[in-house]
């Protein structure tokens, strides 16, 4: 356990009941963490409501990539300014309307953040998770005049180079970085019962994300105070395919394969694959089931993974049945 710890990450399959108590920050320093936010854009709301009825028309009008969430919670901003602790901030609904908080968070980053830099990232409170998921703002200078697949280079530069993982600083939240899938893999994808909704993030500059919530309240026939739920199914999209980038010779591209895979110190959900001993790539993990479950594992992991011809690499998607 302190081993699992110490890189970051928590090997135990114990969730945890209670909620996260955020730290709130000093008024001074939301202020600042603000300000640069705002600098990264003029819109800052990251996404839009989806009408579950009218799902394919706005999808059909750009180019999307797809994440899975499985808690309630919406995304907000990862601020990192020299000399100060990160700050997240994020638009919270209460009963009176939205409101903004503003939270310290204690990560171990390089000093390179600290010149400017703003995350897009999501924290569940119940879920004990802070998913890292876009970058606003690169060492002072903002990215949202780029397309998405320029600023994902970047994300994946912060998880390698400037950021140790260390789950004892933040109180046992889980760190992850979000693994979108294709809208092909999207539209093959026959069980979503483990999300809470599904946002398609635009890869065209200036556009929000789309979120579609699966599990809707709506008022029930027996009167005003009542409320039942109904769940609506992940959308049925016709997808044009284009020709994915051709695989390493060494790496399988279609169906399941069963791999062995090695975590990566210092790097959560991202495992090393080998076919016997023969080494194929890394790979990720987007579940977080199925991240808890591999990280209470011991000895020899197998699992089942997928070619993602989106970012080139496999997918770990299930454990060895």
């Amino acid at each position: 356990m302190d081993q699992g710890l110490s890189e970051g990450s928590l090997r135990n399959s114990h969730r945890e009941t209670h909620a996260v108590r955020r730290k709130p920050a000093p008024a001074k320093l939301q202020q600042r963490a603000s300000a640069l936010v705002e600098s990264c854009s003029q819109d800052l709301v990251i996404r839009q409501r989806l009408d579950p009825d009218r799902v394919e028309v706005p999808i059909k009008k750009g180019e999307f990539v797809v994440l899975g969430n499985e808690g309630k919670s919406d995304p907000g901003f990862l601020v990192f300014m020299k000399g100060e602790p990160a700050v997240f901030i994020q638009n919270r609904r209460t009963a009176h309307g939205n409101r903004q908080t503003a939270s310290t968070m204690r990560l171990r980053v390089s000093a390179a953040m600290g010149e400017g830099t703003v995350l897009v990232a999501t924290m569940d409170d119940v879920l004990h998770s802070l998913r890292l998921e876009d970058v606003w703002m690169w060492r002072n200078t903002p990215t949202t005049d780029r397309p998405y697949s320029e600023r994902r280079p970047l994300l994946k530069e912060f998880v390698e180079k400037h950021w140790i993982p260390d789950a004892r600083l933040l109180g046992g939240i889980y760190t992850s970085v979000a693994q979108p899938m294709s809208m092909e893999a999207f539209a093959s994808k026959q069980d979503w019962s483990q999300f809470h909704s599904i946002e398609f993030v635009p890869e065209q500059v200036g556009r929000r994300r789309l979120v579609l919530f699966l599990e809707v309240q709506q008022r029930a026939a027996v009167g005003p105070a009542a409320e039942k739920k109904e769940r609506h199914d992940a959308p049925r999209v016709h997808v044009v395919t284009r020709a994915p980038p051709a695989p390493a010779p060494s790496i399988q591209k279609e169906g399941l394969r069963l791999v062995r895979a090695v975590p990566v110190d210092k790097m959560p959900d991202i495992y090393d694959l080998y076919d016997g001993t023969t080494p194929l790539s890394r790979a990720s993990v987007q579940q977080f089931s199925l991240s808890m479950s591999m990280r209470s594992m011991e000895g020899e992991i197998w699992v089942n993974a997928r070619w993602n011809p989106e970012f080139g690499g496999y997918e770990i998607v299930s454990l060895k049945a």
